[in-house]
């Protein structure tokens, strides 16, 4: 939990009969360190004890906080009245600090956490003061960071964690996951599949989920229908998954058998995955493409978006699309202003190239003479395909 509770939904029927709640925070908090950033993904859902009863709360656990160019944000698991105490001071510290790089926000934060064992937990009353802390940090665009709390100090966080209901199955899953050279959107996705596991299996984990994602240039939470978006792309692959996994590994399986499994999989993958990107461009305004600022890139890069009558679309032929992009090129270098090279191909078989500062310049000669059989070539019968592009 980031701030303070919002949104209590005691899911059970029984109410509390006025002894004090032992409010221990059962929750699932999984962060990926990626290519490009780090990456939270969180459940939603508090536990709280009252006479041996458990209740369920609906809160949110990474939403950042933002002091001019200073974003934190901090989740974590055990005494919940000890975590919102800490996020409190945190907070406080960073709304006054000069801090201008994440190396001075570390320090600021160390202190505060010292401080906070001496005088908070010191005087707590409860017989479990136990807490881990998910911090993260960004100064944009000095850098960013993320650290685990070990008592009263704060190390960088590993490859992978998991903090909270850390049952062996999820950090064996979040092993397999993790990749070195992740990119962001994979560190998500590998985030909502260790917390679906756990929703699964787990009393204690249960969403919505949300998504922190920490860059140079800040913290960014992702949009919920975006989550539950991942959420329905990677139930969609699942199954097959599995099934293509054990038709490998079995080797009462054919070799043309297992060939025809993989290339039907190949197949409708390809296809799901393809539906998968026009159902997400089909869901965007002309608007949404031309000023949305996400923080990591959500279609293929390179991507070629056509709008018309239709709607928005993506084309997804190579051919077409690089044949597109050079057109555009081309487009560009007479818009702008040049160097031009035109590209002359004469009726003698001659091949020759006019070159100029720009197109107007290049509209001024208007007329250039083929040397080996003299005939003249306008520059208004230049086509754009003749505007030569550097390899």
């Amino acid at each position: 939990m980031i701030n303070s509770l919002a949104n209590v939904l005691p899911i059970v029927s029984r109410q509390p009969t006025g002894k004090a709640a032992r409010r221990k925070r059962m929750t699932l908090i999984a962060g990926f360190r990626c290519k490009e950033g780090i990456v939270f993904c969180a459940d939603s859902q508090e536990t709280i004890n009252v006479d041996g009863v458990d209740y369920r709360m609906s809160v949110q656990k990474i939403e950042p906080h933002v002091a001019e160019k200073r974003h934190i944000s901090i989740a974590g698991s055990g005494n919940s009245t000890l975590i919102e105490s800490f996020i409190i001071r945190a907070q406080r510290a960073v709304d006054v600090s000069t801090a201008s790089s994440v190396e001075q926000l570390h320090t600021l934060l160390e202190s505060e956490l010292r401080g906070f064992y001496e005088e908070d937990v010191r005087l707590c009353p409860d017989e479990d003061k136990a807490i881990k802390l998910f911090i993260a940090a960004a100064i944009r665009p000095a850098g960013y960071q993320a650290w685990v709390s070990e008592g009263i100090k704060l190390r960088p966080m590993r490859a992978w964690e998991l903090n909270g209901h850390e049952e062996a199955l999820y950090r064996a899953t979040a092993m397999r996951l993790y990749a070195q050279d992740m990119n962001i959107a994979q560190g998500i996705l590998a985030g909502i599949y260790v917390l679906t596991i756990a929703e699964e299996t787990s009393n204690y984990v249960r969403g919505p989920m949300s998504v922190a994602i920490v860059r140079e240039n800040g913290i960014w939470m992702e949009e919920s229908a975006y989550i539950e978006g991942m959420q329905k792309r990677l139930a969609d692959y699942d199954h097959d998954i599995h099934r293509l996994f054990l038709a490998c590994a079995d080797i009462g399986v054919h070799v043309h058998e297992l060939d025809k499994i993989i290339s039907d999989f190949g197949k409708a993958a390809t296809e799901l995955h393809r539906g998968q990107i026009d159902r997400y461009i089909s869901s965007l305004s002309l608007d949404d493409v031309m000023s949305r600022n996400d923080p990591y890139p959500k279609l293929p890069r390179g991507s070629l978006i056509e709008f018309g009558t239709f709607g928005l679309r993506m084309d997804h032929d190579p051919q077409h699309m690089e044949a597109t992009r050079q057109r555009f090129r081309r487009l560009q270098i007479i818009g702008e202003g040049g160097p031009i090279k035109w590209s002359i191909h004469c009726k003698c078989g001659n091949e020759f190239v006019a070159e100029a500062e720009s197109y107007r310049a290049l509209w001024e000669l208007r007329v250039f003479i083929c040397e080996k059989c003299g005939e003249q070539h306008n520059v208004a019968n230049m086509r754009i395909e003749d505007v030569k592009l550097d390899s």
